[in-house]
Parts: C-alpha cells; structure tokens; sequence
C-alpha cells in the first residue's frame, strides 16, 4: 500500500476549507482559544443568520461578548438568532441589521448606521458567503 503525500496547494479549495473549518470546530469544542479575548467585545458577524456563522455569534455571547451585531438578508432568521444569544448570555446586547452584502451602497449604509448607533466592533467576522 503506497503512501499519497499532497501539499495544501495541492488541494482542491473545498478540501483545504473542510479542513480548516474542522481544525477551527476543534479548537472551540477542545477549548484551546482563550475566551478571555471576547469578554467585554463588541462582535460584529457577518452570515449570522445560520451555519458557521450562527455559530460564532453564538459562541461569542456565551464567551461574555457585551454586544453582537448580526448582519444577514434574513431578518427572520436574524431575529431567532438573537433570541438564542439572549438565552445564552443575558447580558450581551444582541443586534440585528439586514444587508445585502453584495450592494456597496447598503454596505455603506450599514457602517454609517453601526457606527452611529452601536459604535465601531472590537471584532469583525466576514463571514457572509
């Protein structure tokens, strides 16, 4: 039986992105990232609205993030989401903005109105695909 040793940029993209989205799985389920660094941050999440993303706006109010900023088209889906991260950590202000992220001038919008009302974040997460 023969031994296959590839690079990463030997790999198909989709490949080296199921790898790294495991290797990061792990490092949260493990608790091997320092949830001090979120305490206290304001976090905006782009994509918030399900999957990955969902899932770091989550896990930043459980590690004692003050605010979370969702961003996504959904507004719906948003709205369940903040429901979830108030059940999580009451004390994190969740907020939900919709946005195309693929219209410049909504993402403009977005930013004058963020930064207005809750201030600029401590943390962004790109993470809307």
């Amino acid at each position: 039986m023969g031994v296959i040793i590839m690079t990463l940029s030997q790999l198909p993209w989709t490949a080296v992105a199921a790898i790294m989205a495991l290797i990061l799985l792990w490092a949260v389920a493990s608790n091997r990232t320092t949830p001090t660094r979120v305490r206290g941050s304001s976090v905006l999440v782009t994509g918030a609205s399900s999957g990955l993303g969902k899932a770091i706006a989550i896990e930043a109010a459980r590690r004692g993030a003050s605010s979370v900023v969702l961003v996504a088209r959904n507004e719906e889906k948003l709205t369940l989401t903040a429901a979830e991260i108030t059940m999580v950590n009451p004390r994190c202000t969740p907020v939900v903005r919709t946005c195309d992220i693929t219209d410049a001038d909504a993402c403009w919008d977005l930013r004058n109105t963020l930064v207005e009302q809750v201030g600029p974040p401590d943390i962004l997460v790109n993470n809307a695909g």
